[in-house]
């Protein structure tokens, strides 16, 4: 007994041989034109691990055999896995990829990043593509590179995918391998305090209120008393936009649909990506509390909402939505004169919120204030000049304890890597929670508050969440179709939220927190409405989830595929993996009590017809007799085994007689 737990003790005690590698580095060359090697070594050295990592000219890499040529060449990874970033190192005359296209281990291929090539800083040769997660495992890729213009031949060092968003995690495995590199970069210094956002977003003119996009490729912020505000320096606030470009940002630009000649701010972003709050004119006050929406290329017209009881002022008061869009999280003095708190104010309507409630656990006794609350519903972000801090304002960090929304745990400082002796406010983090940028007035422009970003610490990052997005669209015309998408907890059926696809052109997009296993339903009037599962129960990292949902018009003649419903080869036996498509297409019957439908087998031409037209009947028998025991009522349910006779593709191959094989619902009465 006594050895058995020295040997578990000295088990724990050893540590682990390696870390985790998150990176899957191509593994085989599948094809190759207009590619050679480099100093003459084989072009299988394009294979595996990079050789180096900065602008070393690389005897493993391989480039375009020619100026003024398209270089293309495909990889295969030994383990196919689903991808969230493509990695490319280009190491010496970056920017010359033009197209990257996965495929996938169905064959289908997927073009993930297509542009001009570039001419670029000669060290920066670290290609992140971030990818919406794959629904199948990827299997190989084709990668082209242009030497069209060039004045050096560029060279690709390794090619990889990862399961990951987590772009600096994956920053931080390459400078692990510590390979040669030739001088000093930027771009290859892991940051682990704070980034002043530089020229390109900081004026020498105060910039407030920063807010960062769900995927954070959308800086927004305001700038005070500047000369391009739509009342020039008079103007005590515009709001302006930056997008991301690489590890960067772009020049911000006056976001000129939404400022008026007074003072403009945006408070808050729905998880939807359209329901967006400001603080504006209102015929009641100059700094009032409006929401507007993005639809296509514009904005639709603000309209004034209310809070009860409260005179909402955008200059001195703070409000962010949950990410449900049911709570808002407010800060103002409850008397003139007083110290800011944090209260809750729940959503009666679209336009008016309950009277605020304060927060519990988050009150210093000073000044607290600028509230952010994070992709997670969960971690709450805010200033406070209280609890002390290291000097001026400083950011603190509190997690949710329940459901009420009204108690929190105990602030914690986020430390010396974002606060100084002067205020930092306004901390906005990406819904991966890799980046929290804030506002900050030391060592900054003429010290006025200047942005700044910092690599979030992983004791204050939010919980994991999914960025689900997508577009409905009508099956056949493939036009959009404005839908509501209904969440649901598969565990106890509960539906949690309900959220419009309201971006245009039926594109959709919702946050979903970590542990439960979902349903999302889209749901639109004339339509049959389309359900897909998510299981987040053992989600451990962030994720970007990419799902087209289709729908299906409720006509008497439609004919609905169920692609996922699988049998045991030559049997009627139904796989397991047929679950989900089964679960529904029950649902699909209950919400429509009055549809009647016909379920039509299909095999490929293999075997004799009578032996083709027994096994497509005894199928559909089947899926009709799991129905039944789910409830439905068989005489809702007529079967037809059609054997071969229907085929959708010619049975010349493998993969066309498997789309053959297959089960479809037919519409019969409504």
């Amino acid at each position: 007994m006594n050895k058995l737990i020295y040997i578990i003790i000295f088990v724990l005690l050893i540590p682990p041989a390696i870390s985790a590698q998150h990176i899957s580095w191509a593994d085989k060359i599948v094809s190759i034109s207009n590619i050679s090697p480099e100093k003459g070594s084989n072009s299988d050295n394009i294979i595996g691990k990079p050789d180096a990592i900065q602008g070393v000219s690389s005897e493993g890499g391989v480039e375009v055999n020619g100026f003024d040529k398209i270089g293309k060449i495909e990889v295969e990874f030994e383990k196919p896995h689903q991808v969230q970033t493509v990695v490319i190192i280009e190491n010496y005359a970056p920017g010359k990829v033009t197209k990257v296209i996965l495929t996938d281990i169905k064959g289908n291929e997927i073009e993930v990043y297509k542009s001009a090539p570039e001419n670029m800083v000669q060290n920066v040769n670290w290609h992140f593509i971030k990818v919406p997660l794959t629904e199948e495992k990827i299997k190989t890729l084709k990668l082209s590179v242009s030497s069209i213009g060039a004045e050096e031949m560029p060279q690709i060092d390794a090619v990889g995918i990862s399961r990951t968003a987590d772009i600096p995690l994956l920053r931080r495995e390459l400078l692990a391998m510590n390979l040669p590199s030739a001088g000093n970069n930027p771009d290859l210094k892991i940051k682990t305090g704070r980034e002043h956002l530089g020229p390109a977003v900081n004026y020498p003119e105060p910039e407030l209120y920063p807010l960062i996009s769900a995927d954070g490729e959308t800086l927004f912020f305001n700038r005070k008393n500047f000369s391009k505000n739509k009342r020039g320096r008079k103007d005590k606030g515009d709001i302006y936009l930056s997008n991301a470009l690489g590890n960067s940002f772009v020049k911000g630009k006056n976001l000129s649909e939404l400022n008026t000649r007074k003072f403009d701010r945006l408070l808050s972003i729905g998880a939807d990506g359209a329901t967006y709050l400001i603080s504006g004119k209102t015929p009641n006050a100059d700094r009032g509390l409006l929401i507007t929406y993005r639809s296509g290329n514009g904005w639709t017209d603000p309209v004034p909402i209310s809070v009860s009881g409260l005179a909402f002022d955008g200059m001195e008061m703070d409000a962010v939505l949950s990410p449900s869009g049911k709570q808002m999280i407010l800060s103002f003095a409850s008397k003139k004169d007083g110290d800011k708190d944090l209260y809750v104010a729940f959503k009666q309507n679209n336009l008016a919120w309950s009277a605020p409630i304060p927060l519990k656990g988050v009150k210093s006794g000073e000044d607290d204030y600028a509230p952010f609350l994070a992709a997670d519903g969960k971690t709450l972000y805010f200033s406070s000049k209280g609890f002390g801090g290291m000097g001026g304002s400083d950011i603190y960090v509190s997690r949710r304890l329940d459901d009420t929304y009204r108690n929190w745990s105990k602030p914690e400082n986020i430390g010396g890597a974002v606060n100084t002796i002067g205020d930092e406010e306004y901390f906005t983090v990406t819904a991966k929670g890799d980046y929290g940028y804030f506002t900050s007035n030391q060592n900054s422009y003429d010290s006025k508050e200047d942005i700044y970003r910092i690599l979030l610490n992983i004791n204050y990052k939010p919980d994991p969440v999914v960025l689900m997005s997508g577009q409905v669209f009508e099956r056949k015309s493939k036009d959009p179709v404005d839908a509501s998408i209904i969440l649901t907890n598969l565990e106890n059926g509960n539906a949690i939220d309900r959220f419009n696809n309201s971006l245009s052109e039926g594109f959709y997009q919702f946050i979903i927190p970590s542990g439960k296993y979902y349903d999302f339903t889209a749901v639109a009037e004339g339509y049959l409405s389309f359900s897909e599962n998510v299981d987040l129960r053992d989600l451990n990292f962030f994720q970007e989830i990419r799902r087209d949902l289709k729908l299906y018009p409720k006509e008497v003649g439609e004919i609905i595929p169920l692609d996922n419903i699988l049998f045991e080869e030559a049997k009627a036996i139904i796989l397991p993996a047929s679950k989900s498509e089964l679960n529904q297409l029950i649902k699909m019957m209950v919400d429509n009590p009055n549809l009647k439908i016909e379920l039509g087998g299909h095999t490929d031409n293999r075997g004799s017809f009578e032996n083709k037209l027994e096994l497509s009947q005894k199928r559909v028998d089947a899926v009709k007799q799991v129905l039944v025991q789910a409830g439905i009522s068989p005489d809702r349910i007529s079967t037809v085994g059609y054997g071969d006779k229907k085929p959708i593709a010619p049975n010349d191959t493998e993969e066309n007689m498997a789309k053959n094989r297959r089960v479809e619902v037919k519409i019969l009465e409504i």
